[in-house]
């Protein structure tokens, strides 16, 4: 763990996403403060934004939108993905982040779990904020440095 600018590592991270994103046509957004600097690992960070921007891609249909935007909330760096896909249904909502839970015919159930995991080893908070007919919003939550 150590000083992380989010700003890169965002960009990074959607430059990782932009062929599965080009593929479906899904649009890419990103904005926020570029010297927002929290304590985090960069590396699992970009790993963790890449599946939240995976799965915001999965959610929507052709021509849909995922912005990634972030600030600062008190003493920590706030990070939201958010989609204007069709949202996760009511029976899925408690289970998202269990072991082996997916709502994917291809997915094993691994990736929320696992960087719901990660970032609370690195001292922060995932959680799903929103979801309904009009998308989904996850927020990260990383201490400031």
């Amino acid at each position: 763990i150590e000083p992380t600018n989010i700003y890169l590592t965002v960009k990074t991270s959607i430059e990782m996403a932009k062929a599965k994103a080009e593929e479906r046509n899904v649009e890419l957004k990103f904005e926020g403060d570029e010297g927002i600097i929290i304590k985090a690992d960069a590396i699992k960070l970009q790993n963790i934004l890449l599946n939240l921007i995976y799965n915001a891609i999965d959610a929507v249909k052709s021509k849909g939108e995922v912005k990634i935007s972030w600030e600062k909330q008190g003493s920590f760096g706030k990070i939201l993905v958010q989609d204007n896909g069709e949202g996760i249904d009511e029976q899925s909502i408690d289970k998202i982040f269990e072991m082996n839970f997916t709502t994917k015919p291809s997915g094993n159930g691994l990736g929320l779990p696992i960087c719901k995991t990660l970032i609370k080893e690195q001292n922060g908070e995932l959680n799903l904020l929103m979801t309904g007919k009009k998308g989904s919003i996850f927020e990260i939550l990383l201490p400031l440095e």
